[in-house]
C-alpha cells in the first residue's frame, strides 16, 4: 500500500502546485484529493467531493492513485479519462471534454494519409469501433461511462487548443452542441458528418450511409492454440495469457470482447428474420452455404436474406460446388471422390450445378444489377497451396460423413475412404495440384425492404 501510495505523490504534488498557480492568477482554486472515494458509491461520493468546494475551481487528482491493484495497472497508465468520465457522471455535466495530443477523429490515419479529414461527430458506437484500432490517447472505457450517464463528449487537442475536435454523441443523429469555447464550425458541420450515404459504394443511395473512417491495424499474429486438457482448461488459458502479458502482448477480438455495435447470434436462412432485424443492413455477407442448402431451398434462403436490406443494400454471395474441383496432372483417386460427392448430393437433395445458377435465382428473388465474378484458382502459385490443404483437409470428413449416411452403400466402404485418401494424399506430396472455382454474386435490392 506504502508502495501505490508513493507513485500517486506525483499527481498530487501537481495538482497542489496547480491550485496554487491559479490563486495567484487570481483563480479562486481547490485542491481536491479524490484517492478515498474509491471506497465509497462514487456518484454521491464524486459530487459531494465537487460540491463542497462551493464556488471554486476544483483541481482534482486521479480518482484511481496510489489504489493497490487498481485500475491503473489493468489500464497500464493513469486513468485520468477515467476520472473525469466519473466525475461528469457524478454532477451531471453538460458535457465532458477530453483532452490528448490527437485533435479527434479523423476518416483514416494523418500519419498514413496526408489528406485525412477530421470527423466533426461520431456515435458511440463507431467511437468504441475507431478507439479500438486506433488512438492510444483516449480511453474507451472512459467515454463508455459518459455515454451510459447520457454525457456527450468531445476529444480536444492540447497542442491545437484552437481546432475543433470531434463531438461523441448520444444518438445515431443528433444536433451536437460544439465544444465549450471552440470554433463554431463544430456545430455547423455535425448534421452533415453523420448523414451520409451507402456503406457498400457500387452506387451511393439517399436511404444509405456510407463509412465514417478507415482503420488499419497491422503486426498482427494470429496464434492457433489448441489444448487436449479439456478438464483444465481454465489453467491451461491462465497460462498461456501469463505467457502473453509477459511480452507485452494484446489480445484482440475474441467474441466475448467484441465491439458494442457488434453481435454473434443464430438464425436460419430458411426461416424468417426476426421482425427487429428486417430492413436494417446496407449489405449483407453470405458464403459457403453449398453443403446446407438443398436443391429447391436456394431461392427461398435469397429471398428471405432480402428482408434484411434497407432499400439500395446489397447481397454479396460467395461459394464453391462439387462441380468445380480439378486436379493437374489428373488424379483418378481425387476424381472418384468428387464424382461420389456428386453422386451423394443428388440423392440427398442438393444440386450439384449450385452455384452456377445462383445469380439466376438471385434474380428470381427480386434483385437487381445481379453481377458475378468467378475465380479459377488451378494454375494460381499464390493458392495452389491453400487450396490443396483445403481438400486434403475436408476429404476424409466428407468421405466419412457419407460413409456414416450410407448413402452411397455398397459402392462407398471404409477401406475404400482410406485408399482414396491415402492415395490423393501421397499423389499431392508428389506435385499433384488440386484447384476449385470460387463465385462471388451480388445484386442490389431497389424495392422496398
Amino acid at each position: 500500500m506504502r508502495k501505490h501510495k508513493t507513485f500517486g505523490k506525483g499527481t498530487n504534488l501537481s495538482c497542489i502546485l496547480m491550485a496554487a498557480l491559479l490563486q495567484d492568477r487570481g483563480v479562486d482554486a481547490q485542491y481536491v484529493d479524490l484517492g478515498d472515494a474509491i471506497s465509497r458509491d462514487l456518484p454521491p461520493a464524486l459530487r459531494q467531493e465537487i460540491v463542497s468546494c462551493d464556488k471554486r475551481v476544483p483541481v482534482m487528482t486521479s480518482l484511481f492513485e496510489g489504489i493497490p491493484g487498481g485500475p491503473n495497472n489493468a489500464i497500464g497508465k493513469s486513468p485520468i479519462d477515467l476520472c473525469a468520465a466519473s466525475v461528469a457522471a457524478g454532477v451531471g455535466a453538460q458535457e465532458l471534454q477530453i483532452w490528448a495530443e490527437v485533435d479527434g477523429f479523423f476518416t483514416v490515419d494523418p500519419r498514413r494519409v496526408p489528406g485525412a479529414r477530421l470527423i466533426p461527430s461520431v456515435t458511440p458506437s463507431e467511437a468504441t469501433q475507431l478507439l479500438s484500432h486506433s488512438s492510444k490517447d483516449i480511453q474507451a472505457f472512459a467515454i463508455e461511462q459518459a455515454i451510459r450517464a447520457r454525457i456527450p463528449v468531445c476529444i480536444k487537442n492540447v497542442l491545437n487548443p484552437h481546432g475543433s475536435g470531434t463531438m461523441i454523441s448520444l444518438d445515431d443523429v443528433i444536433d451536437a452542441p460544439s465544444c465549450i469555447g471552440t470554433s463554431s464550425t463544430l456545430t455547423a458541420g455535425c448534421k452533415d458528418s453523420v448523414q451520409k450515404q451507402s456503406s457498400f459504394n457500387f452506387a451511393p443511395t439517399s436511404h444509405s450511409k456510407r463509412p465514417t473512417a478507415i482503420t488499419i491495424k497491422d503486426r498482427i499474429m494470429v496464434l492457433n492454440v489448441h489444448s487436449n486438457k479439456l478438464t483444465s482448461a481454465h489453467g491451461f488459458l491462465m497460462y498461456l495469457f501469463r505467457v502473453l502479458d509477459k511480452w507485452n502482448l494484446s489480445v484482440h477480438s475474441d467474441p466475448s470482447s467484441l465491439p458494442a455495435n457488434v453481435k454473434l447470434q443464430l438464425g436460419n436462412v430458411l426461416e424468417p428474420f426476426p421482425e427487429e432485424m428486417l430492413g436494417k443492413y446496407d449489405l449483407v455477407r453470405v458464403k459457403l452455404l453449398y453443403a446446407a442448402l438443398k436443391k429447391d431451398e436456394w431461392l427461398l434462403a435469397a429471398r428471405n436474406l432480402k428482408t434484411l436490406l434497407k432499400p439500395g443494400g446489397y447481397l454479396f454471395w460467395s461459394e464453391i460446388g462439387a462441380y468445380g474441383y480439378a486436379s493437374n496432372p489428373y488424379s483418378e483417386a481425387f476424381h472418384e471422390w468428387k464424382r461420389i460427392e456428386s453422386e451423394a448430393a443428388v440423392k440427398l437433395g442438393r444440386d450439384p450445378k449450385c452455384p452456377v445458377l445462383l445469380p439466376y435465382q438471385f434474380r428470381q428473388a427480386g434483385f437487381e444489377g445481379v453481377d458475378e465474378k468467378v475465380f479459377v484458382t488451378l494454375g494460381r502459385p499464390d493458392l495452389i497451396n491453400i487450396i490443396t490443404k483445403m481438400a486434403l483437409f475436408y476429404m476424409p470428413q466428407n468421405l466419412n460423413g457419407l460413409l456414416k449416411l450410407g448413402v452411397m452403400s455398397p459402392d462407398l466402404t471404409e477401406g475404400k475412404v482410406n485408399s482414396l485418401v491415402e492415395t490423393v494424399t501421397k499423389e499431392t506430396e508428389n506435385g499433384v495440384e488440386i484447384g476449385t472455382n470460387f463465385h462471388w454474386v451480388w445484386g442490389q435490392n431497389l424495392g422496398s425492404s
